[in-house]
């Protein structure tokens, strides 16, 4: 089980991953995916959720981190994405594009 003191570590390392400066990507107990701007912004709820998960509580909110990925490419549009022909994730939040396997 992915705790708040792992996720506040591994957020106090920063947006990126080194060496490389791939964007980190954040994802949930439910297998979707968060990007960070995402947590910055919904910061209060997933500590809140996790907080409850590791207490024993038997509810999920779907708020609740489970690791990271590291995002190869970011596009604009999903367009963009498929024209590209590649697999495509998206943010639960925000349905920012990302590519996670290059």
């Amino acid at each position: 089980m992915y705790t708040t003191k792992q996720l506040r570590t591994d957020f106090k390392k920063g947006p990126y991953a080194w060496p490389g400066g791939y964007e980190f990507v954040w994802i949930t107990t439910d297998g979707s995916l968060l990007c960070n701007s995402c947590l910055v912004a919904e910061k209060r709820n997933v500590l809140e959720s996790m907080r409850d998960r590791q207490s024993g509580h038997d509810f999920h909110t779907g708020w609740e981190i489970d690791g990271f990925a590291i995002i190869q490419e970011t596009f604009d549009s999903f367009e963009e994405a498929e024209s590209l022909s590649l697999s495509i994730d998206f943010c639960v939040h925000c349905n920012r594009a990302l590519n996670l396997n290059n």
